[in-house]
């Protein structure tokens, strides 16, 4: 396994652990991490047709615009962790390590691809590509985590949606997404610049 690798395992697990622990499910990282400079990727248009335009609905009605974006992958072409805010994220921020910290009126939504206790291999993600959200294990799938303020929504009870990649590479990431849960929705696109 390598370091990129067992950062994704750690990183995807600890993200989307949150989401899945709801349901029994659990992904594990078995992975160290270690230091690495990375900077937060901001919010990145691909144009037209690919600009973050997230909306978060949180489980009080409340929906709140998210128009600010970054990503990390971890080199295996499936995990990738991204957020969406409705805030400036603190530039100092590891992405490779940590998510940026949310301030008390601002909001974020956590999105991770990733393949939960995987047995198989699996392609990397391609434009094209839908992904839809499961419980299922070595699937490729995703997550969603929204924060606001101190208040984290985890659950995935009721979960279904999906994700649609537009765009992907080594530096750049672009997808749609249409997700609920018992607890709250994110609808939208999501663009952001990626560090590895």
């Amino acid at each position: 396994m390598t370091r990129h690798h067992a950062r994704a395992t750690l990183l995807v697990a600890a993200v989307a652990g949150v989401a899945l622990a709801l349901s029994g499910c659990a992904g594990g990282g078995d992975g160290s991490t270690d230091a690495a400079d990375a900077e937060a990727g901001g919010s990145v248009g691909g144009g037209s047709e690919c600009t973050t335009a997230l909306t978060a609905t949180l489980p009080d009605g409340t929906s709140v615009s998210l128009t600010e974006a970054g990503a990390a992958t971890f080199g295996d072409g499936v995990s990738y962790s991204t957020f969406a805010a409705d805030f400036a994220p603190d530039p100092d921020t590891n992405l490779l390590l940590e998510y940026p910290p949310v301030p008390d009126d601002g909001t974020i939504a956590y999105i991770s691809t990733a393949v939960f206790n995987q047995e198989t291999d699996h392609p990397a993600l391609a434009p094209g590509d839908e992904i839809a959200w499961t419980r299922d294990f070595d699937v490729v799938t995703f997550a969603v985590i929204v924060q606001s303020g101190a208040d984290q929504f985890s659950t995935s009870t009721d979960g279904a949606g999906t994700l649609s990649v537009s765009e992907v590479s080594d530096d750049r990431i672009c997808f749609d997404l249409e997700y609920t849960d018992a607890e709250k929705a994110v609808s939208g696109t999501l663009s952001a610049d990626v560090v590895s």
